[in-house]
């Protein structure tokens, strides 16, 4: 608006309507809706979000590329985002903690890594673009993990085979599938998907079931089975 133009809207009585203001997150100074901010900053924010609600821990670089892909196709904001972690927080609640996890990395060569169990490995966190699928670029052995082509992860003991049972669930279509399991405690045992599955975010479990979603498909090793599936 023209400087001449001002001194005679408010000489009628006019007021000037302020310019709005992007709603800004309580306390932070920065805009709620990321969608504004470029994508370096969109990262930092994400990530420090979820430093501060999980106790310091780094987010799985799957899972920030999901908020950031929200971000920009479903305008989340950082108040749904944060929402999101603290949901997948809670119910990842059984996660391994860090000294049960060992990270094992693949450069132009396989590369075995010693692990402290001796039973097969499971992916708790995928650390490379490329996804770590088992029988492809990863293996497990009493004692050890083999990762190549790219898989990069952080892994923990997979489920005993031989007692309870396997319950194969797959997201086929990416949307969420809820699979029965007749009880028990489940745990990933074999991942079967190029998608990434990773626990309380692409999948979960409840008393008498085991959800996937994103893609993710897998074996699950269900123990403690105390009722029957029903067909």
């Amino acid at each position: 608006m023209g400087n001449w133009l001002a001194p005679l809207l408010i000489a009628a009585g006019i007021a000037l309507a302020p310019a709005p203001v992007p709603a800004q997150a309580a306390g932070t100074g920065e805009p709620d809706n990321l969608n504004v901010l470029p994508r370096p900053q969109q990262v930092r924010i994400i990530v420090r979000e979820y430093e501060e609600r999980s106790g310091g821990r780094a987010i799985p670089d799957d899972l920030l590329a999901f908020y950031l892909d929200r971000v920009q196709r479903s305008t989340w904001t950082r108040g749904q985002i944060g929402q999101d972690i603290t949901r997948a927080l809670a119910e990842a609640g059984s996660t391994p903690a860090a000294s049960d996890t060992v990270v094992c990395e693949s450069t132009a060569e396989p590369v075995a890594c010693a692990v402290p169990w001796q039973t097969g490995a499971r992916v708790v966190r995928q650390l490379s673009d490329t996804p770590c699928v088992e029988g492809q670029n990863f293996a497990a052995s009493p004692g050890r993990v083999i990762v190549q082509s790219g898989c990069a992860a952080e892994f923990a003991a997979a489920a005993v085979v031989g007692h309870g049972r396997d319950v194969v669930c797959e997201s086929g279509d990416g949307s969420r599938t809820t699979c029965p399991t007749g009880g028990g405690v489940a745990r990933l045992a074999r991942q079967l998907s190029a998608a990434g599955c990773v626990e309380g975010h692409s999948w979960g479990s409840a008393a008498d079931s085991v959800w996937v979603d994103y893609g993710c498909r897998a074996v699950f090793h269900v123990t403690g089975v105390s009722g029957a599936i029903a067909p």
